[in-house]
């Protein structure tokens, strides 16, 4: 388990189901489309029993549009395919972890990238293993 093999893992599950996502930061975003982020380690819980890792996925829409609006708030159904692609045992065991939970998602916001002004939800995702 490393961060490299469980962001990759992230990205290409949601890319076979259907969601353009990047584990890294792209150089041009191509809404709608998610990255992984990756939020700081507790090293007292990667050092002692078990590892958690922690990431932001964030989904970006299109510009501020009604759309993007719609298709944020589908990706925050806890049945969507985001939730149940990420909760998958195929994710886990491709990130070489033992299971993987959203914890929450964030309100939507607008993020500014590149001089474009796009919508986003960033969900909070734990990996454990």
């Amino acid at each position: 388990m490393s961060l490299a093999v469980i962001r990759t893992a992230i990205a290409d599950a949601l890319n076979a189901a259907g969601i353009r996502c990047s584990s890294s930061v792209p150089d041009q975003l191509n809404p709608p489309q998610a990255v992984v982020w990756r939020r700081q380690i507790d090293y007292e819980q990667v050092l002692g029993e078990g590892t958690t890792y922690q990431f932001y996925v964030t989904v970006y829409g299109a510009a501020n549009t009604r759309a993007a609006q719609i298709f944020l708030d589908e990706c925050c159904e806890p049945d969507s395919v985001l939730v149940t692609t990420l909760t998958a045992p195929a994710t886990a065991a491709a990130a070489d972890v033992d299971y993987i939970r959203v914890i929450s998602a964030m309100p939507v916001t607008v993020h500014d990238v590149g001089g474009v002004s796009y919508l986003a939800t960033e969900f909070d995702v734990q990996a454990v293993g």
